[in-house]
């Protein structure tokens, strides 16, 4: 039973440390098998190991996961040696499971860094095409901006020359005689026009 816990609840870190899981549990079952525990009982064990080295090649670092791979061949080598009596054939059976398990690992870790990678393109790709249009809708705001103080300014020149012309036909006007200026109101000259007054005596 200790045994058994020292194997199982380190794999609540394998994602966090899985080098120094794996060198845990894969000790843990040499330690088993040194001791004489049966392979029948330790089906859980090597389901642990098995564990242990797919963590190691999913989440460390490539130096890392190849120095733990290294240690849990050499102890697996070491438990099938005192434990075996066909050796090589058992030894190649330990090499095949435990590295494949650490290399469908390593195949999990290059596909979530891939996908990751992905990822990080499409949210650049997205960002630079929310720039372009935001960009792209400031440029259409300042040329609409332009036209509109363009227009403004056109027709206030248009108000202020036409404006002047009528000043100018007023004060025609008044050197000719024909208009009269009264007293200024609050929009500028009153004017009136000259109308013969014609008096009859009989009225």
């Amino acid at each position: 039973m200790p045994a058994a816990i020292a194997m199982t609840v380190p794999l609540l870190w394998r994602r966090r440390l899985p080098l120094i899981v794996a060198v845990v549990v894969v000790g843990s079952f040499t330690t088993q098998t040194l001791l004489g525990i049966p392979d029948n009982a330790q089906l859980s064990a090597m389901a642990a190991v098995l564990v242990a080295c797919f963590s190691l090649g999913a989440h460390a670092p490539r130096t890392r996961a190849a120095g733990g791979l290294v240690v849990a061949m050499a102890s697996a080598g070491l438990t099938v040696v005192i434990d075996s009596e066909s050796a090589a054939a058992d030894l190649g059976f330990a090499a095949l499971v435990l590295g494949g398990a650490w290399a469908v690992g390593r195949l999990v870790r290059a596909r979530s860094h891939e996908s990751h990678a992905h990822k990080l393109r499409a949210d650049d790709l997205a960002a630079a095409s929310e720039e372009r249009a935001r960009l792209a809708t400031e440029a259409e705001r300042r040329r609409i901006a332009r036209e509109l103080h363009d227009i403004v300014a056109h027709s206030l020149s248009l108000m202020v020359v036409q404006a002047g012309g009528a000043e100018q036909i007023v004060r025609t006007e008044l050197l000719n005689g024909r208009l009269e200026a009264g007293p200024r109101s609050e929009g500028g000259f009153r004017v009136h026009a000259r109308f013969p007054v014609h008096m009859s005596s009989g009225s």
